[in-house]
């Protein structure tokens, strides 16, 4: 599966038996794009398989420390194993203050380069894929994030076939929308492609109260991965610092259009969060409450 979504904390303030601290990955073709970083991720991506040295992008959400305390870690990690290659870093506002400290704590190793960019409402083309960030209703200043890849066209193997179009870099070339000389005729892609086709969509919120910057944010999403820190009966705590309830991300959810919610910074209170996971599905049915090492396999539209 070329699109991948894993959960690799999903807990809310401090980490529980069963929940680390707030941190995901996207897979995307040879990437891994990481969403925060709290306390003990370089030992969640190694319980889930995954190779830290993969990693080239990391957006941080906010700056509150369960989301950023694993960072010194990770990054110091990378350098004890003699990363080369250079790592992305992006965040809202601050991110280079945070970063400068980061870098004076201790004999801080660094081996690679470490670039940064301090985000606003803006949208980031990555080539493949674009990373929209859209300011939330929390604390602090703070984002959400989309993962969008662009809309595609499908290689028709069969028009290729009879085209006479070679196994090879050409196909490639046609599918980046260049057209080619096979057999001194010119072919373009669209004797090769078929119609335009929604490419997929993975929307994180961070932490937040209900907004409707998300809901825009997660417009026809495929998955939607959320704060639901507490049930509704805590509404007012909830809101108080700045989160939303379970009940509000399937609000969210089913007004944004997206195919799937999951439940995420989950309040240590709940245990397996059966009740949320209930509150969820009475408005919204295709809920779950995330669980650390969760995968979510998004296939390409047909």
């Amino acid at each position: 599966m070329d699109l991948r979504v894993i959960l690799l904390g999903t807990s809310a303030g401090v980490p529980s038996k069963f929940r680390g601290m707030p941190a995901l990955a996207i897979f995307y073709l040879d990437e891994v794009l990481l969403f925060d970083c709290g306390e003990g991720t370089q030992v969640q991506l190694m319980n889930a398989n995954v190779s830290f040295m993969r990693i080239n992008k990391i957006f941080i959400t906010h700056f509150h420390g369960d989301h950023i305390y694993g960072l010194p870690g990770l990054l110091s990690t990378m350098a004890f194993n003699q990363r080369e290659d250079p790592i992305y870093i992006y965040g809202p506002r601050g991110l280079d203050k945070v970063l400068k400290a980061i870098w004076g704590l201790g004999y801080f190793p660094r081996s690679f380069p470490i670039h940064y960019r301090e985000l606003d409402e803006e949208e980031v083309d990555f080539g493949h894929y674009t990373i929209a960030s859209r300011a939330v209703a929390h604390t602090v200043p703070g984002l959400a994030y989309s993962f969008s890849e662009k809309p595609y066209r499908r290689f028709d193997e069969d028009r290729a076939g009879a085209l006479g179009v070679p196994k090879s870099k050409i196909r490639k070339d046609l599918t980046e929308g260049k057209s080619v000389i096979v057999k001194g005729k010119r072919i373009t892609p669209d004797m090769v492609l078929g119609e335009l086709i929604s490419g997929r969509k993975v929307v994180y919120s961070g932490d937040t109260r209900p907004s409707e910057a998300v809901t825009e944010l997660a417009k026809n999403c495929d998955l939607l991965v959320h704060d639901s820190t507490f049930a509704s009966d805590m509404r007012e705590e909830c809101y108080q610092y700045g989160h939303s309830t379970a009940r509000d991300a399937a609000v969210i959810a089913k007004k944004a259009g997206a195919k799937k919610l999951v439940l995420t910074h989950i309040s240590s209170r709940y245990g397996k969060a059966i009740e949320l996971e209930t509150e969820a599905k009475d408005v919204f049915g295709n809920a779950e409450v995330g669980r650390d090492f969760s995968s979510y396999p998004i296939k390409k539209a047909r």
